[in-house]
């Protein structure tokens, strides 16, 4: 299957296209979006009508609309409940007051210790934490921010937990299996 050759200024990076330009001698990207026809459209706008500074919107007005927009498309009616649960809880107390703009990799960093010094479960506190990576980047595909802001190596590591040992009943019923595969 041939790629078409993308437009000027345009790049893309995984499945996500992107306006590549240049203020103050800095490169600059600006999300367009992973349909190529959508994106060519937008492009086209962005280069009639130039670039506009975005509206500022608080992280609690995106996470409604990310709660109402995104999470019913892609997740079963109880992921849709705890996402909802986790922003309730833990996202809009924390951050829920910022500018969406304004979100930092700091911010996010002092986010997990908030968390963890509520005495979550790690496995709880990367839950909650992956709903901020899902929704920052939800943020970026929609054009509310350039680019997600979330740092690498923030998620806890989860130590593996060893397999469960079978009980003396499932003991007997695999002794109990003709060959080959009984013991």
């Amino acid at each position: 299957v041939a790629v078409p050759k993308l437009p000027r200024n345009m790049t893309r990076r995984g499945k996500s296209y992107y306006y590549r330009l240049q203020v103050n001698g800095r490169v600059q990207r600006i999300s367009l979006g992973s349909d190529y026809d959508l994106a060519c459209t937008r492009l086209r706008s962005l280069k009639r009508d130039g670039v506009t500074t975005r509206v500022s919107t608080s992280v609690g007005d995106a996470a409604r609309r990310w709660l109402s927009s995104y999470v019913p498309t892609v997740r079963s009616v109880k992921g849709q409940k705890l996402a909802d649960q986790r922003v309730r809880d833990f996202l809009e107390p924390f951050m829920g007051h910022m500018l969406l703009g304004r979100v930092s990799g700091e911010d996010c960093r002092a986010y997990r210790l908030w968390l963890e010094k509520r005495e979550l479960a790690p496995q709880s506190v990367k839950h909650v934490l992956s709903d901020l990576r899902c929704f920052l980047n939800w943020c970026e595909d929609s054009g509310l921010i350039e680019r997600s802001t979330f740092p690498r190596r923030v998620l806890p590591k989860i130590q593996d937990r060893p397999p469960d040992r079978l009980t003396e009943d499932e003991v007997a019923v695999c002794c109990s299996l003709p060959d080959p595969y009984g013991f």
